[in-house]
Order: C-alpha cells, then sequence, then structure tokens
C-alpha cells in the first residue's frame, strides 16, 4: 500500500467539508483531482470511504480511515515542525562540560536565559578539569567545552575572557594585606594547598608555591571547603569565589601571569549542531557582557 499524505490530506478535508467542492477549495485543488484521488484512495485501501455521492456519510471504513489519518497527518506535520525547529537550534540536546568556576558563577544565569528562550531544548551539564574537557571534547562526548588552555592538539581552544588569579585564605590566618597585590612567598610559612591550575602553570612563583604545597586537592568545592575550614591556603581564578563564602577572604596576588584565559574547547572535526551552536553563540554573548 502506497499511499500519500497528500491524498490523505485531501480526505481529510473532504471528511471535514462534507463536499468535494469546498475540500477542493480549502487543498488548492481542482474538484475534478480531490474526485480522482478519492477514488484511487478506496481503490487502495480495498473498500468505500463514504455511504453516498454526496460525501458527508462515512463508512466504517472511512471512519477508520479518517481516525487513522488524523494521527497520521498529525504525526507527519509534528515531525516536519520538529525538523525545521531542530535546523533552526530550537531542538535537540546540548551536551557541555565547564570548569567549575564557570559552572558556577556564569553558567547558571546563561542557562536561565537560554531555556527561556528555547525551552524545549535538552542539556546534559557536567563539571570537570580543563584536561578531562578536552578529552571528552576530542571523543565525542561533548558538543563543546568551556575551560582554560588544554595541552591537547586534537581540540581547539577560542579564548573568551582573563579570569584574574587571587590569593584564597582564611579570614583566620594573620595575613598581612598590602594596598595592591601580595607576594606569594611571604606565605609559605602557611599551610599551601596547590591544585591543578598552580600545578600547570609556568609562573615561577606559582611552581615555587606548588612545591611549598603539602597537600594537592583537586576539586574546586573542596578546596574552599578546607580553606573556609582554615586547613590551608591556596591561588584559584576569582570566578571559583565569586560568591561570599563564610570564613574565607581573597585579596590580589602579585604573579607574572595573574590571568588564566578560559574560553571554548571544541573538535574541529565534529561539526557542531544547530543547537550547540545556538547554544555555544548565546553563551558567548552572555558571558562577554559580563566580563
Amino acid at each position: 500500500m502506497n499511499i500519500k499524505i497528500s491524498v490523505l490530506k485531501m480526505f481529510i478535508a473532504v471528511v471535514e467539508a462534507g463536499n468535494i467542492h469546498d475540500a477542493a477549495e480549502k487543498v488548492g485543488r481542482s474538484a475534478s483531482a480531490v474526485s480522482t484521488a478519492l477514488k484511487l484512495l478506496e481503490e487502495e485501501v480495498g473498500g468505500t470511504l463514504f455511504e453516498t455521492d454526496r460525501k458527508n456519510q462515512l463508512t466504517p471504513l472511512g471512519q477508520y480511515l479518517y481516525d487513522t489519518s488524523l494521527i497520521q497527518v498529525g504525526g507527519y506535520e509534528k515531525a516536519l515542525l520538529n525538523v525545521q525547529a531542530f535546523a533552526k537550534g530550537h531542538l535537540g540536546q546540548v551536551q557541555v562540560a565547564s570548569i567549575p568556576s564557570v559552572a558556577t558563577s556564569l553558567m547558571p544565569k546563561a542557562l536561565k536565559e537560554f531555556k527561556k528562550e528555547y525551552p524545549h531544548v535538552d542539556i546534559e551539564l557536567w563539571d570537570m578539569d580543563t584536561a578531562t574537557i578536552a578529552r571528552w571534547v576530542e571523543q565525542g562526548k561533548l558538543d563543546f567545552g568551556i575551560g582554560g588552555i588544554p595541552n591537547n592538539p586534537k581540540v581547539e581552544f577560542d579564548p573568551i575572557y582573563d579570569d584574574e588569579l587571587v590569593l584564597v585564605f582564611p579570614k583566620s590566618f594573620p595575613i598581612n594585606i598590602p594596598d595592591d597585590s601580595i607576594d606569594i612567598r611571604s606565605l609559605f610559612s602557611f599551610p599551601c594547598i596547590t591544585n591543578g591550575i598552580i600545578a600547570t602553570s609556568t609562573d615561577e612563583m606559582l611552581q615555587e608555591f606548588h612545591n611549598a604545597s603539602r597537600m594537592n586537592v583537586h576539586n574546586t568545592s573542596s578546596i574552599l571547603a578546607l580553606v573556609a575550614a582554615g586547613v590551608g591556603l591556596t591561588v584559584l581564578p576569582r570566578l571559583s569565589v565569586a560568591m561570599d563564602i563564610p570564613g574565607i577572604d581573597i585579596c590580589k596576588v602579585n604573579l607574572t601571569e595573574n590571568t588564566r584565559p578560559v574560553g571554548l574547547i571544541t573538535n574541529p572535526t565534529r561539526p557542531a549542531t544547530p543547537v550547540s551552536d545556538l547554544f555555544l553563540t548565546h553563551f558567548k554573548n552572555q558571558t562577554q557582557s559580563k566580563t
């Protein structure tokens, strides 16, 4: 059986109009074309669809075909609308990961505004370190990532902004804060907590800080909890401590490289879907207006 959607639409129009003439006007075809289509449709389904030639009373077969046609035509039209919505980026799924500082400070507002405008888009969000983000992007597990400069030649990095590095320390520590910025070497008498940002930095003073540390913590939330508890001090991007956290203070630190570039991590061999491209553009616009 090979029945075209256009024929089902003509059949539905005849049923709802009660006659061929009005139905033909509704579907933009001639009355003879609609009449011919109905005859071919009856031959195809193997039975009469109307009780009389007036086309105002359905047979049981006609009623069953009408009910089925409404479902099929409705599903077909919805599918086409979904395809159009997908092409515009209004439908689909975005899989993205970001470093914790972005996940807790910039991402919430960006997601809220995006979902308000595109409520039918599904979003999966992870927070992780830059190296893992780059690996997942390379493997195709993510549409794109937001992190620092990755040490991975198979992905591309597009910088968005520079996040200032700051000293993060417990308020209970008797640290004398100068007016401009503090010399990191004056802090080595305090317990130091290193992290991935410090360990991978090429800044000479941060490398000294890393070597002086006796604790290496990989999760930002854990680091902040330890600092708040008075366990030690560390250096983090300012956005990591954008919110006021009890027991924690921050100040500028004197470094040769006192900022961390943050940007988009993408796979050049994997074209972006319309919806991920839309969200990516939205995030960049939101972020650049804030930083």
